[in-house]
């Protein structure tokens, strides 16, 4: 059985801590001449390239901390939603490139390590990051007294997946607790990845949810749909169904 070593910073420890849970088997990758990933994990037999990165208590963090304990309201913050996981992004695509690229599917495992109440990952935040800010355009007339016309409800610039863009990264994932509650993981599929995830055996386990944008052929925007296993499939394999859960 593995263990988990105590020499790794939190993100690592948890996501190894996870993988013991769940029975998943795992190696931390040596660090070479160039940069690499964290981990490879095994998902039934198949190899999928991990980096895990953390969220740490920032200087922005910290006035936002210090004004909820001084103040009625709280004026500081992050000004453009998503650009943190962008950011985290940029930092980890190198590492899974150098191991993952026409290979093996990857993921970006991502943990907050910041306290309550500004803890925590959105799903809308992943969303944005991956695919772009949510958009709707105005068009405004120059004649005087005529309404204002709205365009599409779409994704916008920011976007960090796209054809041919980043799809040796297989996914986004959320590792998170709560309380005494178990490590889970919230996994959040790149539309546009060369290398897939093994849908079919993730979906079976416990405590461990995909989530991927229902299909459309025009860019307008839609939140989060999870895959659910269909338990009733012979042999007792899964397959996967969409449901709408908004994010």
């Amino acid at each position: 059985m593995q263990s988990v070593r105590c020499n790794h910073n939190e993100s690592e420890i948890k996501f190894e801590q996870f993988c013991v849970a769940q029975g998943i088997p795992f190696e931390r990758i040596d660090t070479g001449p160039f940069t690499t990933p964290d981990y490879d994990i095994y998902v039934h037999g198949q190899k999928v390239v991990v980096e895990v990165k953390e969220f740490e208590t920032n200087e922005d963090d910290k006035k936002v901390l210090h004004e909820m304990e001084t103040k009625s309201h709280v004026s500081s913050g992050i000004h453009r939603v998503g650009d943190r996981i962008r950011y985290k992004i940029d930092n980890a695509k190198h590492q899974l490139e150098n191991r993952a690229k026409g290979y093996f599917p990857s993921l970006l495992v991502l943990y907050d390590t910041r306290p309550y109440p500004i803890r925590g990952i959105s799903p809308y935040e992943i969303i944005v990051a991956m695919y772009g800010w949510e958009t709707i355009d105005l068009h405004a007339s120059e004649k005087a007294g005529e309404p204002i016309k709205f365009g599409p409800h779409r994704f916008g610039k920011g976007k960090k997946f796209r054809e041919g863009v980043h799809t040796y990264i297989s996914g986004l994932a959320v590792l998170s607790e709560r309380g005494t509650n178990p490590l889970r993981l919230d996994i959040y599929v790149n539309d546009f990845v060369d290398k897939p995830l093994p849908f079919e055996n993730l979906v079976q386990m416990e405590n461990v949810s995909l989530f991927v944008r229902p299909p459309s052929q025009t860019n307008k925007f839609r939140n989060w749909a999870r895959l659910v296993a269909d338990r009733n499939r012979r042999q007792g394999t899964a397959t996967t169904k969409r449901i709408h859960k908004n994010a």
